[in-house]
């Protein structure tokens, strides 16, 4: 019975993060060329700024933050596991599938683009302080 040692797993690891950053940069380029501008403009501001405020809040950080205790987490780490759920080219993925094919009204490439984009903003500038503040929250044990 042999056993892979850690090594291994960094050096997947690390090639797995590389081949991401080659892959995803060209894909955010060219969303970033087709966001939905004039679809937005339609919608009205106020409304999707709800919307993407609410499906950055409650998507994600209501779940984690009721299962902290099966998960056995303490609360930095569920409040840092609640915010940190991006959303990226998995719903950029599924959403081009649906509207290729027609399984959805004309606000779902909209919707998601906004989600994903609002999700890149945020998560990115929020990424350097959540990871100060849960370093301090969490030194002293």
């Amino acid at each position: 019975n042999r056993q892979v040692g850690a090594s291994i797993y960094e050096d997947e690891r690390e090639v797995e993060e590389g081949v991401n950053r080659v892959l995803l940069l060209p894909l955010f380029v060219l969303f970033g060329a087709v966001l939905p501008w004039a679809e937005w403009a339609d919608l009205g501001w106020g409304p999707l700024a709800a919307f993407a405020v609410g499906v950055l809040l409650l998507r994600r950080l209501p779940v984690v933050l009721a299962l902290h205790r099966p998960l056995g987490l303490g609360w930095a780490g569920t409040a840092v596991y609640g915010w940190f759920g991006p959303m990226g080219a998995a719903g950029l993925f599924f959403a081009t599938l649906a509207v290729e094919e027609h399984a959805a009204g004309g606000l779902v490439w909209p919707a998601v683009a906004l989600v994903v984009a609002a999700s890149t903003v945020v998560h990115g500038a929020t990424s350097a302080p959540v990871r100060a503040w849960y370093a301090r929250a969490t030194a002293g044990g």
